[in-house]
């Protein structure tokens, strides 16, 4: 497995695994892959986003919200990551942030920034799209949605109405307060509901 040759690969699939190199070379054994990939990522070609997983150092590079979805794939990019994409808070993110049914976790990568996977039940992974990133499928929660799992990761806030003041919030004329509603109501929360009550009667129009 020469560089040239993982490079022709990586060109489409810029964020890799081992397995994937396996898959890749067949005659190539488990230890002069990883011995490969170690002195690749040594002398620069690659970049290594977190154990077994590898970026291919050229520009441009993916978008965060692909890193993340390869990070971890079970993963729905949320919280205020989304909010401020969709402009209904001002503060500029500089990490990205992922719900996740599996363990919470942070990695911090040479690119891209930093990433966070907060653990949510499997029961509240719901309320997303699918986006196609060419050759990488990425989940980003609806704007209802991640609100919601940001109050919920903030559900013991003594003073709700200084809490979500202090977001800032910019409702956009097309965010469904039918939608808010109904995911609300899933959580089967009474600080999810008072978080929802308080954001509908003061900011839906």
């Amino acid at each position: 497995m020469t560089f040239l040759q993982l490079s022709e690969h990586a060109r489409i699939w810029p964020i890799f695994t081992v397995q994937d190199c396996a898959k890749w070379f067949p005659d190539s054994r488990r230890k002069a892959i990883l011995l490969n990939l170690t002195r690749y990522t040594a002398s620069g070609l690659l970049i290594r986003l977190r154990r077994g997983l590898y970026l291919l150092n050229r520009e441009p590079y993916p978008d965060p919200f692909v890193i993340a979805s390869r990070l971890d794939s079970s993963a729905v990019v949320s919280m205020e990551t989304v909010l401020h994409r969709f402009g209904m808070i001002p503060e500029i993110p500089f990490t990205t942030t992922s719900v996740t049914p599996v363990i919470t976790a942070r990695y911090h990568p040479s690119i891209g920034g930093s990433f966070i996977f907060r653990h949510i039940k499997p029961l509240l992974l719901f309320g997303f799209d699918v986006e196609k990133h060419d050759p990488y499928s990425v989940k980003i929660a609806h704007p209802e949605k991640a609100l919601l799992d940001l109050f919920w990761f903030h559900r013991f806030e003594r003073d709700v109405p200084a809490y979500c003041d202090g977001l800032r919030l910019d409702i956009p004329n097309d965010f469904s307060w039918k939608n808010f509603n109904m995911y609300a109501k899933l959580f089967a929360s009474t600080q999810i509901t008072e978080f929802a009550q308080y954001i509908k009667k003061h900011y839906s129009s």
